[in-house]
């Protein structure tokens, strides 16, 4: 026991060190911190509480980053230690980061406990309300529950896909709203995210047989490339769930045409290379915790993969090397879901600490650092899990309310009448 207290005492002693000017270093590769907090994970996921909280303040001693500071007051808050759980939250809402603790279910025990009522209105006071866009476009379909979306610019028209109905449908310029891809069309199952290949005309899109409605197809995942003037499939390169589950989920592409994908349940991204004949898999399964937005740099020489805990992690094609897109201590990248590069700028949509944000990560010439964070809009009334969106010139269009959670794990929806018409919002981004 004088251990463990020793160790929740030199984590209190770090975290409360810390300040706003503080850079969070490459702490998750190569010094046990993803090993440690994978631990805590699992333990917490088994109810074992108590390990699962050894596990976090372990990887605290290295990396002193609030998203393992918010895991550990979690598992403290059920296992009864509030003083101590209390103390942690106070030091992440100090930050700002645009978390909302009110609706982590672990802390459901402190809910009564004024310093806590005092600490959901701390959180939300550092992350105030900012609406900035305005609606575009209103698909008059509350069941098509959207998850992608892509814009071509040679024909102003935007794609959105469908979870629920396995389809994809298009906005033209006069706003006018029509199928392009039928349900189930070239075969597609859940549609997620989707980009145009302007060079070679094609709608590239990330599809996943996610639940129980595909049968012996569940947990299968495939990239589906469409061609924009006939909506007719060019492309289908398959995963079967022998080596899953898989989830295919965001992708983009590199100069030379190779698209790369991310394997959300396999933790892993798997690439197409321009002319193959099947999807590889580049990196080890589990290397990162659900991988989501993708991004090759201009160069085609690394990948940008936004993953839980990690935040953004720089992948070396060439060497398969790793390393963390550095941040400021009070810059958050966790929660992030489609994410997208203008310059050296990423536009992010982050839908993983709160009701939602849209951000713009201003990085360094190398693109292997932030160096500022902008908060484009946050908690917008209308949100309801903002997911994904596309750059048409110095605006982003973005699906406002997917609303994903309407979905339960055997394909049915939750509640029908909490559905409702599908925002796209349209939001500048200088």
């Amino acid at each position: 026991m004088r251990a463990i207290v020793r160790v929740g005492l030199l984590v209190l002693a770090l975290v409360s060190a810390l300040s706003s000017a503080d850079e969070l270093k490459d702490y998750f590769y190569g010094q046990g911190v993803r090993q440690l907090v994978g631990e805590g994970i699992a333990a917490a996921g088994k109810k074992d509480y108590a390990a699962a909280a050894i596990a976090f303040k372990k990887a605290l001693q290295i990396a002193p980053d609030p998203h393992i500071q918010l895991r550990l007051a979690s598992v403290q808050a059920r296992l009864g230690e509030k003083r101590d759980a209390l103390a942690l939250l106070n030091r992440v809402a100090e930050l700002k980061l645009g978390y909302d603790i009110e609706h982590i279910p672990a802390f459901a025990t402190l809910k009564d406990d004024p310093e806590y009522k005092a600490l959901v209105a701390k959180f939300a006071a550092g992350d105030p309300v900012r609406v900035r866009s305005e609606i575009a476009h209103v698909i008059r379909d509350p069941k098509l529950i959207p998850e992608g979306l892509a814009y071509d610019a040679a024909t102003q028209t935007l794609y959105v896909g469908s979870l629920n109905k396995q389809k994809i449908v298009r906005i033209d310029r006069t706003g006018q709203v029509s199928d392009f891809v039928p349900s189930r069309g070239g075969g597609i199952w859940n549609v997620l995210g989707m980009k145009v290949d302007p060079k070679r005309r094609l709608l590239w899109t990330a599809s996943s047989a996610s639940d129980a409605r595909f049968g012996q197809d569940n947990g299968t995942a495939g990239l589906f490339a469409f061609d924009l003037s006939t909506g007719k499939l060019v492309r289908k390169y398959v995963v079967d769930a022998k080596s899953g589950p898989h989830l295919f989920n965001d992708l983009d592409f590199a100069p030379n045409g190779d698209v790369h994908v991310t394997d959300s349940l396999r933790g892993t991204v798997y690439r197409v290379a321009n002319g193959a004949d099947k999807a590889e898999e580049i990196l080890p399964p589990n290397t990162f915790w659900y991988p989501n937005g993708l991004i090759v740099t201009p160069d085609g020489a690394r990948l940008l993969v936004a993953s839980d805990t990690a935040g953004i992690s720089v992948v070396d094609l060439k060497t398969k090397a790793m390393s963390l897109l550095l941040r400021p201590i009070d810059i958050s990248t966790q929660g992030i879901d489609g994410m997208y590069l203008r310059g050296r700028s990423i536009i992010a949509v982050q839908n993983g600490l709160g009701p939602g944000r849209i951000m713009r990560y201003e990085l360094s010439p190398g693109l292997d650092r932030v160096e500022k964070a902008v908060v484009l809009e946050s908690r917008n009334p209308k949100f309801k899990i903002p997911t994904t969106g596309a750059l048409a010139g110095d605006h982003f269009y973005f699906i406002a309310n997917a609303q994903v959670d309407q979905i339960n794990d055997n394909g049915t929806i939750k509640d029908e009448k909490a559905l409702q018409d599908v925002l796209i919002s349209k939001l500048k981004v200088d």
